[in-house]
């Protein structure tokens, strides 16, 4: 029998003044059974990070032609895209081509990462990183 995916009800206040956004939010995430919960813990953090009204979930894990999130726009167009993790560059430039908007929320262990893999993508002018603190105890 196959694992099930584990649903996680979130509750969040945004309040980003820069961008004026003040909301209160609640949702439910499902965890994939191969997910970590670090992983889990940066999608949401990414949510909130790049809260928008039309901004979703992808499949993430079980598509790989899904962002983890993605703000998508009433006709239906990519606006925003959004990985987590350590996503090679291949998928970044794909990405980036499918998006006005991209950005990568890197959590973990991310030195070889950004001295491999960054420098493939980093004339791409609309891809943007974001480092998350490595939790020395995980």
């Amino acid at each position: 029998m196959a694992l099930q995916a584990t649903p996680y009800k979130i509750s969040l206040d945004i309040s980003d003044t820069d961008r004026g956004v003040y909301e209160s939010v609640k949702f439910t995430v499902a965890r994939h059974p191969s997910e970590t919960e670090q992983r889990l813990a940066s999608r949401v953090l990414a949510y909130a990070m790049f809260y928008h009204p039309h901004l979703a979930f992808g499949r993430g894990l079980s598509d790989t032609d899904e962002a983890a999130l993605w703000e998508i726009d009433l006709t239906g167009e990519i606006q925003h895209w959004i990985d987590v993790g350590l996503p090679d560059a291949a998928r970044v430039i794909k990405a980036s081509r499918r998006a006005p908007r991209m950005s990568v929320v890197v959590y973990g262990n991310a030195r070889l990462w950004r001295e491999k893999v960054l420098p493939k993508f980093a004339h791409l002018t609309n891809v943007n990183v974001f480092v998350l603190p490595q939790n020395e105890l995980a």
